[in-house]
């Protein structure tokens, strides 16, 4: 829950700042840490003695992310204000269950494999990491359009904008 008032606390904030026309590193710096939260938030759920497998899950991720294939499920905006950032933030909490649950059958006694080597594409594990991977991105796209709009930007013409007007 921390983890999910910070990331609100940044949205509002990242919002605000690109209303003031920021240097364009600052953005990228803001950008750049909601992706690390986001990326958290769809992590699978680590009790405390399997807390060192999330650096292994991360750099599963890094390593096999070129395997991956990016599924786009939900390129519906979310409406203006915090309310429908929140809902999508119980969205991310209810997958993360199901994802955790999923995680633990697997590597239930299987504490000792190595996610920091290519993975088979047809392994649990690799299935694991593929849904984090689509799933962050997806969000995080979404909340960075969010962000986009919250600060008046403008998406006249743009034809990756559901509504806009395309040219």
């Amino acid at each position: 829950m921390a983890l999910e008032q910070r990331l609100l606390a940044k949205l509002e904030g990242t919002a605000n700042i690109l209303r003031t026309r920021p240097k364009f590193s600052l953005v990228m710096e803001e950008l750049g840490s909601l992706a690390e939260m986001v990326l958290l938030l769809n992590l699978p759920e680590l009790e405390e003695p399997a807390r060192e497998n999330l650096f292994s899950l991360k750099t599963g991720l890094e390593i096999n992310s070129p395997s991956f294939r990016l599924v786009v499920y939900d390129s519906n905006e979310l409406s203006p204000g915090l309310d429908s950032v929140k809902e999508l933030l119980l969205g991310i909490r209810s997958r993360r269950v199901l994802l955790t649950r999923r995680y633990k059958e697997f590597f239930f006694d299987k504490s000792s494999l190595d996610l920091t080597i290519p993975l088979d594409p047809k392994s649990p594990p690799f299935g694991i990491l593929s849904l984090v991977y689509s799933h962050s991105v997806n969000d995080l796209a979404r909340l960075w359009l969010w962000i986009w709009r919250e600060a008046n930007g403008d998406l006249a013409g743009s034809p990756l904008v559901a509504g806009s007007n395309q040219n």
